[in-house]
């Protein structure tokens, strides 16, 4: 998958990531207007999501993007 992963509001930002804001509003906006229960998750929301739908483990690969590569292995 290609997703986003946004970070916990508990870490603290790194300054890549404070320049990319405008961006997660804008996606913010997106999810809001194309769906009715959709939402950005966390990595630990992610992790959550996949070991219930019974992938075993996942890889997070951040690339130049905003989105992520998420690489979910089933069991």
């Amino acid at each position: 998958m290609v997703e986003c992963v946004i970070e916990n509001n508990e870490q603290q930002p790194k300054e890549e990531e404070l320049k990319l804001k405008d961006v997660g509003l804008f996606l913010d906006m997106v999810m809001i207007a194309h769906t009715n229960s959709g939402k950005e998750r966390t990595l630990e929301e992610w992790a959550y999501v996949l070991g219930h739908a019974g992938f075993i483990r996942h890889t997070v690969r951040s690339i130049n993007a905003v989105s992520s590569v998420i690489e979910a292995f089933p069991a």
